[in-house]
């Protein structure tokens, strides 16, 4: 029994690396938290207008409270001039743009689906996932690594930063940099021995 476990798992890390392991666990947890229906996100508690109207977005009326009762996934875009320009320029701004592109090649180019923001700062939260394993645990592919690779899943695929990706709040920008320059400290770090 014990040496069928050992070829099962030796040819598991043939095929699947520590890296591509986390990223895939990464990508089922916080893909069905952000994209299939209760869509989970934060709720606006006021900040949001800083974002979406200098970015040609605004509020759809609603019957419901916006700032207590519920995630608001749908927003209008405008179809009119922007009097509300870009005051301060931000990182966000070019996700933002990146997701209204989305928007309105494939769903509207009246109506903005908040689902489009969280699928852009997805792709490149699993590209920081991926990266950080692969920072961490290459070149081996050892019982080590795997666990390291559950242990980045564990902390990064938490809902209590993947939930920010559904919103217009900044801390989304932050948490992809963190990710993204833990990949790059170990990198130089490992480089230097």
């Amino acid at each position: 029994m014990k040496k069928f476990i050992y070829n099962c798992l030796n040819k598991f890390s043939k095929f699947v690396s520590p890296a591509l392991l986390a990223t895939i666990l990464a990508a089922i947890i916080s893909g069905i938290l952000l994209f299939i229906p209760p869509i989970h996100g934060l709720a606006d508690n006021g900040d949001f207008y800083r974002s979406i109207l200098s970015n040609g977005i605004y509020r759809l009326p609603t019957s419901y409270s916006q700032y207590s009762d519920f995630v608001i996934t749908k927003f209008g875009i405008m179809q009119y001039f922007n009097e509300n320009n870009v005051s301060v320029l931000s990182s966000q701004t070019l996700f933002i743009q990146l997701a209204l592109l989305l928007n309105k090649i494939f769903y509207s180019r009246t109506i903005f689906d908040i689902r489009f923001m969280g699928l852009v700062y997805y792709l490149f939260y699993l590209g920081g996932i991926y990266l950080l394993t692969n920072a961490f645990v290459r070149p081996y592919r050892k019982v080590k690594s795997y666990v390291m690779a559950l242990l980045i899943v564990f902390i990064f695929a938490d809902s209590a930063y993947t939930l920010y990706f559904n919103s217009f709040f900044a801390t989304k920008c932050l948490f992809e940099k963190m990710a993204n320059d833990f990949f790059i400290f170990h990198f130089d770090y490992l480089a230097d021995y």
